[in-house]
């Protein structure tokens, strides 16, 4: 209700139940004021690519699509740091946005993750009437979301959404709902119910590759990141993430490279034939496993022993 009844439906953990900001929240390293102690969240994020698909104006893009982590200076001070290319978080989750902070508790966090919002809805709606060839009320839906998105800019919105044709809306829809409810564990569905799995997963390596090689709508990434501070000396300002920010010398004082490990002045996308986004790339599926055959995960080991051969795993497994 708080959130302008944008929530339908939530999963209602108790206060002392699920690993939800433990796994998928904004990393918290060494014991920052929101977590305690030790280290929290960071698990899982956003492909780094991702972050290239939003418009510059579109509001969803820096809170969803995060390249940095907590971390508590020898000062004393939290601050926000860099992390490599290949390594984005879900914006979504954070433990500094909780009411209970500094969260102090164990590894469940009390989290009630969201299931279904109304943005789902109209785009379900504007998915459907395009399909019954109600062309006027599905780009009706989508606009309300895509205005939304670009609050303060609502004139690009319906500029994008009037320049799409009934043959092209539906590929706008797909690409709507990664933009929409990245971190929200949409996705996979949605991919399985459009027979489209392997095909994004295929082009989502292909989007890791031209990121490493600078080809394509990467061509212009700039090969180093800068960083500095509000002057709250805690939130970050990046430099050289986007296309053209490449005059590194107008910067002025106060601005600090992105090191590697070593303390080196790296490229923020590595160009390795084997490690930062190859390797992502590479992890997305096992060439052996095809993901149209084996989209759902088998039946646990465990659980065919305990059933007596009773059930067996489908799909190829």
């Amino acid at each position: 209700m708080t959130a302008g009844k944008e929530v339908l439906f939530a999963y209602p953990f108790s206060n002392g139940r699920g690993r939800w900001n433990y796994h998928f929240a904004i990393a918290n390293d060494t014991g920052t004021a929101w977590v305690g102690s030790g280290k929290r969240g960071g698990d899982a994020g956003p492909l780094p690519y991702l972050y290239y698909k939003y418009g510059e104006n579109d509001v969803r893009r820096d809170l969803t699509c995060i390249p940095w982590h907590w971390e508590k200076g020898t000062d004393g001070v939290d601050r926000e740091l860099p992390n490599g290319g290949a390594k984005w978080y879900f914006g979504k989750y954070r433990f500094d946005w909780m009411t209970n902070s500094p969260y102090t508790g164990g590894n469940d966090d009390g989290i009630k993750p969201i299931s279904m919002r109304y943005a789902d809805v109209l785009l379900m709606a504007a998915e459907i009437a395009n399909e019954l060839n109600k062309f006027e009320d599905a780009k009706g839906y989508l606009l309300q979301v895509r205005s939304r998105a670009y609050k303060g800019h609502e004139a690009e919105a319906e500029a994008y959404v009037n320049g799409l044709t009934r043959e092209t809306f539906f590929d706008a829809i797909v690409e709507e709902r990664a933009l929409e409810f990245c971190g929200e564990f949409l996705r996979k569905a949605d991919l399985i119910r459009w027979n489209l799995l392997k095909a994004k997963l295929d082009e989502a390596r292909a989007e890791l590759l031209a990121m490493r090689d600078r080809t394509g709508d990467y061509a212009a990434l700039p090969d180093y990141v800068y960083y500095s501070y509000e002057a709250d000396g805690q939130t970050i300002r990046m430099y050289g993430l986007n296309p053209g920010e490449t005059d590194y010398d107008s910067l002025g004082e106060g601005w600090e490279p992105y090191l590697n490990t070593e303390g080196e002045l790296t490229k923020y996308y590595s160009t390795s034939e084997t490690g930062g986004l190859t390797a992502k790339a590479n992890t997305l599926y096992r060439e052996t496993v095809d993901p149209e055959q084996h989209m759902y995960w088998p039946i646990c080991q465990v659980d065919l022993t305990n059933s007596v051969n009773t059930i067996v795993n489908d799909y190829g497994y």
